[in-house]
C-alpha cells in the first residue's frame, strides 16, 4: 500500500517514506509506503493527484521504474522521486468524468476552451451514454456547433441523454442561444437522444424534456 501523507504525519512501524516532484518542480508531496508496495500502487496513489490515470504516469528515479517493482527496494537515496504524466489524445482528464451517475457522463459544463477540439476524440473513443453541457459557458455556441458534427458521425451511438446545467444564480441570463439550441436540437432527434434542461433556461421550473416543451408550444 502507498499514500499521500501531511509534511508532519509519522511513519508507522514497517512503512517508509518517497518524496515525489512533478518534472517542472512546481508540485512536491511525500508518501508512505509499506514492504508490499510497488511502483503500481505509488501511481495509484497519486492518480487523483495528478488528475492522470495510473496508467498514463511514468516514475523516474535515475531511470525509469517497471510498475511490478517494489518501492523498498529502491536505494533509500534514490527514493526523491519524479512524476511525469503522458495523457493521450483519446483520454479524459478526470476532472471531466462524473462517477456518481448511473450513467457513465462526460461533464462538459466547465470545458475549458483549449479542450473543444479534443471532444470528437474523446467521444469516440469513450462508451458515453449521456453529455452534460453548461448553457452558461461563455462558448456554448461554439460548443453545440462542435459536438453536431461530432453526433452525425455514424460511428457515433452511445450517447443517449444530453443534459443543459445551469452553474448561476437564475437571474443571470443564460449564454445559450435558443436558435443553436433549436438547431442543434434538430440534429439530436436524427440519432434519438434526449435533451434535457435545468430549470430556468427556457422558463421552465424544473428539469425538463426539451422535446415536451417545444410540444406545449405548438398547442
Amino acid at each position: 500500500m502507498a499514500r499521500i501523507v501531511s509534511s508532519d504525519e509519522k511513519l508507522v512501524p514497517g512503512e517508509f517514506y518517497v518524496t515525489i516532484r512533478t518534472a517542472d518542480s512546481q508540485r512536491f508531496t511525500i508518501v508512505h509506503a509499506n514492504m508490499d508496495a510497488t511502483v503500481y500502487n505509488l501511481k495509484l496513489a497519486l492518480s487523483d493527484w495528478m488528475q492522470a490515470y495510473p496508467e498514463d504516469l511514468d516514475i523516474i528515479a535515475l531511470y525509469p521504474i517497471a510498475d511490478k517493482t517494489f518501492l523498498h527496494t529502491i536505494h533509500p537515496d534514490h527514493r526523491h522521486l519524479i512524476v511525469i504524466a503522458n495523457v493521450p489524445t483519446e483520454r479524459v482528464p478526470s476532472r471531466y468524468l462524473t462517477s456518481t451517475s448511473e450513467k457513465r457522463t462526460l461533464n462538459l459544463v466547465q470545458l475549458a476552451a483549449e479542450h473543444i477540439p479534443m471532444m470528437e476524440s474523446w467521444i469516440s473513443c469513450n462508451l458515453f451514454e449521456q453529455l452534460e453541457l453548461g448553457c452558461d459557458h461563455p462558448r456554448i455556441d461554439e460548443i453545440l456547433l462542435t459536438l453536431g458534427e461530432i453526433i452525425l458521425n455514424p460511428a457515433i451511438t452511445s450517447i443517449q441523454t444530453i443534459h443543459f446545467r445551469r452553474s448561476f444564480v437564475d437571474t443571470h441570463l443564460p449564454m445559450l442561444d435558443m436558435d443553436v439550441l433549436y438547431a442543434f436540437y434538430q440534429i439530436t432527434q436524427t440519432r434519438n437522444i434526449t435533451i434535457l434542461l435545468d430549470p430556468s433556461i427556457c422558463n421552465n421550473k424544473e428539469v425538463i424534456e426539451y422535446g415536451s416543451l417545444l410540444a406545449q408550444y405548438c398547442y
